[in-house]
């Protein structure tokens, strides 16, 4: 019986703070199971994102906003008032990474320690999923659609608009 093996993919992700535009009448791509527009395609050029290492957290990177809205109590949404005046936002990280041919056979998932806070997730164009909170882990099985031998690639989404917790 193989032994489980775990990779860390932690080290040299690509990032862009804001959100890719997807052509008009694409409402739909949030769900769609082989989506061809924006980050997600494998084509897509990424070489002007910056290169990061996870964890990371670009909320915490940016810049504090001094908002009088956000000192106000009242029980209205401020998008800072949960973020300790920090501004939120739409956010995508991108990998590309080769699954040795070896591996074929075996199962494969994609294991996430937390992604804060909205996150969709791709792989080779398929939807994986979506996971809500920050807080808690998700795992994605990525048997089925990855590709053995050559190159696969990972897009996730990020939306920290809403607050948590």
């Amino acid at each position: 019986m193989p032994t489980r093996e775990r990779l860390l993919m932690d080290p040299q992700w690509r990032f862009h703070r804001g959100d890719i535009s997807f052509p008009k009448g694409h409402d739909g791509w949030l769900f769609a199971g082989n989506f061809k527009y924006g980050a997600v395609p494998p084509q897509f050029d990424d070489s002007i994102w910056r290169v990061v290492d996870l964890p990371h957290d670009f909320v915490v990177e940016g810049e504090f906003v001094r908002d009088p809205a956000c000192l106000n109590v009242a029980p209205v949404f401020n998008p800072h008032r949960n973020h300790g005046s920090l501004a939120t936002g739409v956010a995508w990280y991108r990998k590309q990474f080769i699954i040795p041919a070896t591996d074929a056979g075996r199962r494969l998932s994609l294991e996430f320690d937390g992604v804060a806070r909205d996150s969709v997730v791709w792989l080779n164009q398929h939807y994986l999923g979506r996971h809500l909170s920050g807080y808690t882990g998700f795992r994605r099985d990525i048997t089925d659609i990855a590709n053995y031998g050559a190159l696969n690639t990972l897009a996730v989404r990020v939306d920290s608009s809403e607050y948590e917790g």
